[in-house]
């Protein structure tokens, strides 16, 4: 008889160790509220206008500045519809983001369908570590060049 109480041939405890799991896990959930939240939002936004306010940028209504992140869902929409240009030009940050996110997601997805036959993407802190220098490098051209437009 198969002893069901030893944890150690459990599902979750066979990716226990792995940072990559609990980003998959976060990921997931993460994912479903992101849906039902813009769902929910959309139908109040047509309800409601004067919501208006809440799904606009804060910095950029109260101090007339680009926030890091302005841009960044459109940035996200460009990317997941193959316009990477349109993508990059609206938020570097979202691009990248957008990017490793999608191979990670992808990777972690097919090795576990596979059994661990295909290898997921690990995780490193140098994906954050690029992250925060293209976001903090975009953020100073968009201050320096503010009105920049180019003809994509």
């Amino acid at each position: 008889m198969k002893d069901y109480t030893n944890k150690n041939n459990s599902f979750f405890t066979k990716y226990k160790n792995e940072p990559e799991n609990t980003i998959y896990v976060a990921s997931i959930i993460t994912i479903t509220i992101l849906i039902i939240t813009n769902a929910l939002g959309l139908l109040l936004k047509s309800y409601f206008p004067i919501l208006e306010v809440f799904f606009s940028c804060f910095v950029k209504q109260f101090f007339n500045i680009p926030c890091p992140g302005c841009g960044g869902t459109r940035s996200v929409i460009f990317f997941f519809k193959g316009q990477w240009l349109k993508s990059i030009y609206f938020n570097a940050f979202g691009f990248y983001f957008s990017l490793v996110y999608s191979i990670f997601f992808i990777t972690q997805t097919l090795k576990r369908i596979s059994n661990n036959k295909i290898r997921g993407l690990k995780w490193n802190d140098v994906y954050i570590k690029i992250g925060l220098f293209i976001l903090f490098l975009q953020y100073i051209l968009k201050l320096c060049i503010p009105n920049l437009t180019i003809g994509i």
